[in-house]
């Protein structure tokens, strides 16, 4: 099947576009939709990675994603920071996308508890740090959580915050935002609403 019967959510109007001739470009190379959002698609490499890439039509919107993932490239260590391996525009026929290549990440799915959990405590984060703090004090973590993680989470979330604030709103609740490594590790997959 091909692109036009996949891709509806990117390309409504008032969203960034991604054109029926980069979609085919790779899925002519043997990668799959494995998803798609307001402002990208994802794509599932042959290398079983994921190839982002980032609809065009509003300038400014194209950048607070550039911005978010330049925020990745630059904190690798942090263990809540998705793996990215390649960056940079690309072109087909005269258009040119930004796309990157990152790991491979796991829906957090199953969980209703750590759902729940997750969706509050990043609802509070984005109120700031007393809301983080009385949600804790207020609400038990399920047992599927570490502290460790619960904490590392929120201040990475916070860091981003710092860096990035303000060009976007915080959309950490939707829990498709977060996803697991195969190992169980939480980790930010897209932080913002455009």
């Amino acid at each position: 099947m091909r692109s036009q019967e996949f891709i509806s959510e990117v390309n409504f109007p008032d969203e960034l576009s991604v054109s029926d001739r980069i979609q085919n470009y790779f899925f002519d190379r043997g990668y799959q939709l494995a998803g798609e959002g307001r402002d990208q698609i994802a794509l599932l490499s042959p290398r079983n990675t994921i190839l982002k890439v980032l609809g065009i039509g509003e300038d400014e919107r194209e950048q607070i994603v550039k911005n978010y993932v330049k925020f990745f490239v630059n904190n690798q260590n942090d263990p809540y920071i998705p793996r990215i391996y390649n960056v940079g525009d690309f072109e087909v026929d005269g258009e040119t996308y930004f796309v990157y290549e990152m790991e491979y990440l796991d829906y957090v799915a199953n969980e209703e508890a750590t759902l729940d959990y997750l969706e509050n405590l990043m609802s509070a984060v984005a109120r700031g740090r007393d809301r983080v703090q009385e949600f804790m004090k207020n609400n038990p973590a399920p047992k599927e959580l570490d502290r460790d993680d619960i904490v590392g989470l929120v201040n990475t979330t916070l860091k981003l915050e710092q860096a990035l604030g303000g060009q976007a709103p915080l959309d950490l609740s939707q829990i498709e935002n977060l996803r697991r490594r195969s190992d169980g590790h939480l980790v930010i997959m897209d932080p913002y609403s455009l």
